[in-house]
């Protein structure tokens, strides 16, 4: 059965006019993309999400997005909106079993 998929939780928030542009995280970001994964950890507060919006604003790639949340525990209704958030980069891609909402 397919899982249901919150689609505001596939777009990343715009960027900010007055943020603060982090230039030399923005360099490794980009320095990021030759690699398999990259990680960012931070305590709440400490410009996370500022950062990545700075970084797909100017990145000129096709980004997917996913706000988690205390929901996202459950491992079935994380693949489905992961699977929806690559969804968003690449539409063609045939692992579409979701149903957004």
């Amino acid at each position: 059965m397919p899982q249901r998929v919150t689609a505001t939780k596939l777009i990343a928030p715009p960027l900010r006019s007055n943020a603060l542009m982090r230039s030399r995280l923005i360099v490794r970001m980009q320095r990021g993309l030759a690699q398999k994964l990259s990680l960012i950890s931070a305590p709440a507060g400490c410009g996370k999400t500022t950062l990545l919006s700075s970084w797909i604003a100017g990145c000129g790639r096709p980004v997917g997005w996913l706000a988690l949340d205390a929901g996202d525990s459950d491992p079935i209704h994380f693949l489905a909106h992961l699977v929806a958030a690559l969804q968003t980069v690449d539409p063609t891609n045939p692992l579409d079993t979701t149903q957004r909402v």
